[in-house]
């Protein structure tokens, strides 16, 4: 027997939004969605992706970004992130003018930053204060502010908002063993649009519930257990 060398599959929006009429009994096997079932199972599988977020699963939304910093001065000590950036975390680098040297930065808070008396200083970043603003726009402030004939980007992690799932063909934005609970997930959505049986969305519920947290375990950072006993002593 041989197998697929295929290992890129990912589910669409529409085939998420059949799985989850199939999953909740709103169609057939063949039978497809119709055109006002796709527009409200598109808004609910938004819904269900963003809401995700409150509870702190960041799906496929962290990612490390680089960006000139060869515009930064003494009027402009920060660089502003992109639009879609929920928040900036540590691990912040510098990279030098010949891309061979990346050099660390700390990340540093609102107290410590107010505190610099020369927040002007020309030098390699050594340091770095992540600021959101009104408009929910995220500035980053270095000190010293970047030498911009040495240093000339910053690479830094960023947590960005998931992507629309505003077309047919695009695939949600989210890691590919999350697609079985969030197709869960809206099937439980849809049995409240189409009022189910209380037992039916009940079970729908916790079968969201289940693999969501099955999809939250997955991610779980994985390391050595170690069981080390204790001397008996009498």
């Amino acid at each position: 027997m041989t197998v697929s060398a295929n290992y890129a599959w990912e589910a669409t929006r529409d085939q998420v939004i059949r799985n989850s009429l199939w999953g909740c009994g709103q169609l057939n096997a063949g039978q497809s969605p119709t055109a006002a079932q796709i527009t409200v199972g598109a808004e609910l599988l938004q819904m269900l992706v963003l809401g995700l977020l409150k509870k702190g699963v960041q799906l496929r939304c962290i990612e490390r970004y680089e960006q000139s910093i060869t515009a930064v001065s003494s009027t402009t000590p920060y660089v502003t992130a992109p639009a879609d950036t929920l928040d900036v975390e540590k691990g912040a680098v510098v990279r030098s003018a010949d891309g061979l040297t990346d050099a660390p930065m700390d990340r540093i808070t609102r107290e410590e930053y107010l505190a610099l008396t020369q927040k002007t200083t020309t030098g390699q970043p050594t340091m770095y204060f992540p600021e959101q603003t009104s408009t929910g726009a995220w500035n980053i402030y270095l000190y010293p502010i970047g030498d911009s004939a040495n240093w000339t980007k910053i690479i830094y992690p960023r947590v960005r908002k998931p992507r629309d799932t505003d077309t047919g063909a695009v695939t949600p934005d989210i890691p590919v063993n999350w697609h079985e609970a969030i197709t869960a997930g809206l099937a439980w959505k849809w049995a409240l649009h189409y009022k189910l049986p209380l037992e039916r969305t009940l079970m729908l519920r916790d079968d969201w519930l289940r693999l969501r947290d099955d999809a939250l375990n997955d991610e779980t950072e994985r390391g050595n257990t170690v069981y080390v006993a204790e001397p008996y002593i009498e």
